[in-house]
């Protein structure tokens, strides 16, 4: 068949790019059911996670049981989670921001893994999806790659204020939410 131009296409040249597509994941199988190691386990499980992805739901990744809870006693809400203000003046902050004072001691609120530390603030993973930045902490008593429980201290005291931000698949989630840690234990400016 000729088309305009003047070049010349085959149903060969259909069925080639997706028939090489099919040989690389072949072989791309291949080695990832022959590759040991942690190299191996790793992209054996992003391979599985990429092939086997379940449509996003809003839940989080722990039982009926419990498992979220308020990270200090006595807080107040400073500053919520959202649009604050009105028109060009209007920013938006993707945590909140609660007064409690300096003594406080600082739980971590979830299970998970402690992934980073610096001198006042820790982000907790939760499940496979949640983070959890907990900010404005001194007396930090955990170490990067340890696990959690809700009741783990994880900070002696706070500059007087902490700031939480959750993020949900890389996407910003209010940590008051009914979902997460509600806002029952928060006091009301």
């Amino acid at each position: 068949m000729i088309h305009p131009g003047g070049s010349q296409k085959t149903r060969t040249s259909q069925w080639v790019p997706m028939a090489m597509l099919v040989a690389g994941l072949v072989l791309l199988a291949v080695f990832l059911l022959h590759t040991q190691g942690a190299l191996g386990a790793a992209m054996r499980s992003e391979m599985d996670a990429w092939f086997h992805r379940k449509p996003s739901v809003a839940a989080p990744p722990v039982l009926a049981g419990g498992n979220w809870a308020p990270v200090a006693a006595g807080a107040e809400l400073v500053s919520g989670f959202g649009w604050h203000g009105q028109g060009a003046a209007a920013r938006w902050q993707p945590q909140v921001v609660l007064r409690v004072s300096t003594e406080t001691p600082v739980w971590a609120g979830v299970n998970g893994r402690v992934v980073s530390r610096t001198a006042h603030q820790i982000v907790l993973q939760s499940g496979r999806s949640l983070t959890l930045k907990e900010s404005g902490l001194i007396g930090i008593q955990v170490s990067v790659g340890e696990r959690v429980a809700p009741a783990t201290l994880v900070a002696t005291g706070t500059e007087g204020r902490i700031t939480l931000a959750l993020w949900d698949q890389g996407l910003p989630v209010n940590p008051l939410a009914t979902l997460f840690f509600g806002s029952g234990w928060v006091a009301a400016r």
